[in-house]
């Protein structure tokens, strides 16, 4: 700045001194004189416009001088500013500890200044290196070749900013610092290669230091939060579960990720979840911690498990509530235990209170504190009579005496000490008095508990013995084992009533029987007699225990256990035990039987999944035959009878074909199901009036006895007619010499234990059973194993198709019921269906219209198979109707976009590939909600059909149909009469 000053004042001089000496010359000259005869007056007489002359250059003068200044000005301020600025850098540098460093690149000279001179244990406030010498020396060996890595990218241009972490040993240091580098390049030579890089030198070892202490610490409250036997939870604000410890899969068998998102009261018992709700909406409004709340979550498997919840709400800086945090204790144990000390207090509270003895407890200077109810009844006196008193208050003076001298001041245990009490109303009362005595935390005596029994006139002993042996008397005879003792003579010394009642013996007195005697007895009533019998005779006196199964004649079966009796530590004798394993084996079978039930019901439905699809593909064909005959009929005016024969001949071939295809479909579940209230009884009295209506043999009877009450059902009549058609058609056929057939009904609550028996995936409840039984030739195990299959009969050639059963099977299972069947040769066989129950009212039953007699709509056909799609839309439009075509349902999407002013009512098929029915319904009712749709399938999945009708679908059509039945749907969709097209 000074510089500045200097080199202005100079240029100023230089042209003031210019300006005057022009002056001077000019007015010489103007004057005409030399100037050594210059004088005063002479000046004066310089003319004027000399005069202006010379001063017209004056405020040119005036604007350059003003400009300098105002350029020094402006310098000098600029100047200022830096100063300023570099100050202001230098407290920041100083501020942040930031070190400067200048690396010229291409004479390999590193410059350091301010903090990293500091860090390199400096005076000076610059200091210069060759930077791999630098590197070499204060970097951490496993650091370096990071840095020069990172160096090396941004020389090469792939980063922006040159940055790296890495460790710094100060000179005259012997540990390391983590420290920071930023930098950029300032300048490039000509070919754009870095010559010079300026940055920064930060000391960030604290930083790291408070990193790794802060990933220690999460780590370590981490492993707490993962290793603790509690639950750890966090929540936010509408109580959704955000975090959940992995302890949950322990204490409520959930992986955490299968509850996030969730709400805790999911996991509540339902009857619980509105209570649980509100006592924990009560912590939020103010926000406030809970503590020691305790609440009944489900676990899993379902069964109930008590947490202790404590948590406190998490606030944000605002002040908002933004969840809760906290910790579940499982106290599933602490209340079991709570639990079964209530009950055992409240247990030992009544032994005490019934008890025939006297329960007390006096204090330390043995008076009374309490004394059981008994004591009214053995001494007469009311317990609250005798607080307080001494228990020898009750004696003569003698007998106090007697019983202080033999009382031990020790405080040792009382042991049967007998003594002689007068009762209330005068008469004498022997105790035998127990006792123990009581200390208190520092061991200092405090009294004595114990019992006092009455012993009066010598009874004690007697009655003593005598309640042993009949304890003991009712334990042997309670034994569930049946058992037999026996000497080393041989002869029977006890048998418990088991034994007696196990093996039918009329006699108790066994004694005067030996061994031999009862097992020739036994020995008659088993089917493996003889190998019995050598097996016992053979081991009888063996050391060691035996066990032998044996199956009676009965069916039952024994386990025979064999031990030594052993008194006195030599053998005496044998002990010999009878378990009856009779029941286990039945469930065992029973278990098996499960299992084969399983399995069968796993391999029907896989064949029902595959003649499901059979029979939609095959219904679809069945739907262009008889659409094609139709049209055939339809677009001739004149056509010979032979040809109308054929092609009646062809369609009532594709119908039958179509009730086949029905009984596939039945047995597939997929068949077209009506879901209504019934009355069972009425649907098994049309049935039974078909059957009386068929060739019945005359000797065949029917016997109806309808129970149940209440007796209706949710299903679909139809379906439910024909399963018991079936059944007793096959029945009658089972009958060839006559017989009975017996209808019967009940009602019947299966609990879990019961359902499972009939099928691992049946329920609980109240349900309607119908019996089904004959009198016929009854069946094989092998033929019951397959009569639900399809296409399996035990019939001729000809004379069935194997369809009839597995098509009841399908619709019981449709019906959410269960069929079972039981059969011998030559014994009959019963079918046993059961059925919820339903308590609705049976609905009325709704008129269809008949035609659409006159009226013509415009109608989209939706169908993948050209054949349907274009005969029916032949005969559609033949019957005057408007009728446009779409293959699949992105096509009729775009066409009823276009067109839906005018299509009144969409026919669409529910099976297309892509974009099948359902998606293409959801798809045109979102264009139109009001839409009309008529679904028509192959194969109806009863859920998703539901599903479409709730939506505002407004019927289904099963495949193979009529062209009268499709006008007929057409006609109750449209809300009109459909025209009748059989002519």
């Amino acid at each position: 700045m000074a510089n500045q000053k200097r080199k202005g004042l100079i240029r100023f001089i230089i042209i003031l001194g210019l300006y005057i000496t022009a002056g001077i010359v000019l007015s010489i000259l103007a004057l005409n004189e030399s100037p050594a005869t210059l004088t005063l007056e002479s000046i004066f007489k310089i003319p004027l416009t000399t005069i202006a002359f010379m001063c017209l250059p004056l405020p040119l003068i005036f604007l350059y001088l003003h400009e300098e200044w105002k350029h020094t000005r402006e310098a000098q301020t600029h100047a200022q500013t830096i100063i300023e600025r570099e100050a202001q850098l230098k407290m920041a540098l100083d501020a942040g500890e930031l070190g400067i460093w200048d690396w010229d690149i291409k004479n390999d000279i590193l410059k350091i200044y301010d903090e990293t001179s500091r860090l390199y244990n400096a005076d000076e406030d610059l200091l210069m290196f060759q930077p791999s010498a630098l590197w070499n020396e204060y970097i951490h060996p496993d650091d370096l070749k990071d840095f020069e890595n990172r160096l090396d990218s941004y020389m090469n241009g792939d980063t922006r900013l040159f940055k790296s972490e890495y460790r710094f040993k100060p000179p005259a240091s012997t540990e390391y610092i983590w420290v920071i580098d930023r930098g950029k390049v300032i300048k490039r030579d000509n070919g754009g290669k870095p010559v010079r890089l300026i940055g920064v030198f930060m000391d960030i070892d604290k930083r790291k230091k408070d990193e790794e202490e802060l990933e220690n610490l999460k780590n370590f409250f981490q492993t707490l939060v993962e290793t603790s036997s509690d639950l750890i939870w966090e929540v936010d604000e509408d109580d959704n579960i955000v975090y959940l410890s992995p302890k949950l899969k322990d204490l409520l068998g959930y992986e955490p990720e299968e509850l996030y998102g969730k709400k805790t009261f999911d996991v509540i018992p339902p009857q619980n979840r509105k209570k649980v709700k509100e006592f924990y909406d009560s912590f939020n409004n103010p926000p406030r911690p809970i503590v020691g709340a305790e609440t009944i979550y489900l676990h899993k498997d379902g069964h109930e498990v008590y947490f202790e919840t404590s948590g406190v709400p998490i606030i944000d800086e605002k002040g908002t509530l933004r969840g809760f945090r906290g910790i579940d204790r499982d106290v599933t144990k602490r209340k079991k235990s709570e639990t079964e000390l209530r009950e055992l207090k409240e247990f030992f509270q009544s032994l005490v209170e019934t008890t025939s003895d006297i329960i007390w407890v006096i204090d330390e200077n043995d008076n009374y504190t309490y004394l059981s109810p008994n004591v009214k009844k053995i001494l007469g006196y009311e317990p609250e009579e005798l607080y307080g008193k001494k228990a020898v208050s009750l004696m003569s003076s003698e007998e106090a005496d007697r019983v202080n001298g033999l009382w031990d001041d020790a405080y040792t245990p009382i042991v049967q000490l007998e003594s002689r009490n007068i009762h209330k109303n005068g008469h004498i009362v022997i105790l035998e008095t127990s006792g123990i005595p009581v200390f208190d935390d520092q061991d200092n005596p405090r009294g004595f508990r114990g019992i006092d029994r009455d012993i009066t006139e010598g009874k004690r002993v007697k009655n003593k013995l005598r309640e042993s042996e009949a304890l003991f008397k009712a334990v042997f005879d309670s034994i569930t084992e049946g058992i037999m003792v026996v000497g080393n003579d041989g002869k029977i010394s006890k048998v418990n009533k088991r034994f007696l009642k196990m093996w039918g013996l009329p006699f108790r007195n066994t004694e005067c029987f030996n061994l031999d005697n009862i097992l020739t007895y036994i020995n008659r009533h088993l089917k493996n007699s003889d190998l019995f019998y050598l097996d016992v005779k053979k081991d009888a006196w063996s050391s060691e225990l035996l066990m032998i199964e044996i199956e009676l004649t009965d069916d039952r079966i024994f386990q025979w256990f064999s031990d030594p009796l052993i008194k006195d530590k030599k053998e005496a004798g044998r002990i010999y035990y009878f378990r009856d394993v009779t029941e286990k084996k039945k469930n065992l079978r029973k278990k098996r039987k499960i299992e084969e039930r399983t399995q069968q019901a796993q391999k029907m439905e896989t064949i029902g999944r595959i003649a499901g699809g059979v029979a939609h593909d095959f219904n679809n064909l069945l739907t262009g035959i008889i659409g094609t005959c139709e049209s055939f009929i339809q677009t001739r005016t004149v056509m010979d009878q032979e040809l109308r024969e054929y092609n009646d001949a062809i369609t009532n071939t594709a119908k039958r074909a179509g009730d086949l295809t029905k009984k596939l479909l039945d047995f597939s579940r997929k068949g077209k199901f009506i879901s209504k209230t019934i009355d069972i009884h009425q649907t098994l009295k049309d049935a039974i009036s078909i059957l009386q209506r068929s060739n019945l043999d005359r000797t065949t009877v029917i016997q109806m006895k309808l129970n149940a009450e209440p007796s209706c059902v949710v299903g679909d009549p139809s379906q439910l007619q024909n399963v018991f058609l079936n059944i007793g058609l096959n029945a009658i056929d089972a009958m060839p010499e006559g017989g009975t057939l017996t209808i019967s009904t009940s009602n019947k609550f299966l609990d879990s234990n019961s359902a499972v028996h009939i099928s691992d995936e049946f329920v609980a409840g109240h349900y309607v059973l119908i019996s089904i039984s004959d009198t016929g030739m009854g069946m094989t195990e092998d033929v019951m194993a397959n009569i639900f299959e399809p296409f399996f009969t035990t019939k001729g050639s000809g004379c069935g198709t194997g369809l009839g059963l597995s098509a009841v099977y399908g619709s019981i299972k449709n019906h959410n019921g269960r069929i079972n069947v039981s059969s011998n040769p030559g014994k009959g066989a019963e079918f046993l269906i059961y059925l919820p129950e339903d308590h609705n009212k049976i609905e009325s039953e709704v008129l269809m219209p008949e035609t659409m007699s006159g009226e013509r709509f415009c109608i989209l056909l939706v169908d993948d198979d050209e054949l349907v799609r274009v005969k029916y839309g032949e005969a559609l439009q033949h019957s005057g109707h408007h009728v446009l075509l779409a293959s699949n349902g992105e096509e009729a999407v775009e066409i009823y976009q276009r067109k839906q002013d005018i299509i009144e009512l969409v026919i669409l098929d529910m099976v297309m590939p892509e974009m099948d029915g359902k998606d293409t319904f959801i798809a045109l009712n979102y264009i139109n909600p009001d839409i009309k749709v008529l679904i028509v399938s192959g194969y109806s999945n009863q859920n998703a059909i539901q599903e479409l009708l709730i939506r505002g679908a407004v019927g289904f059509l099963q495949k193979p149909y009529t062209l009268d039945e499709l006008s007929a749907q057409a006609g109750l969709a449209l809300g009109k009469k459909a025209c009748n097209h059989s002519s």
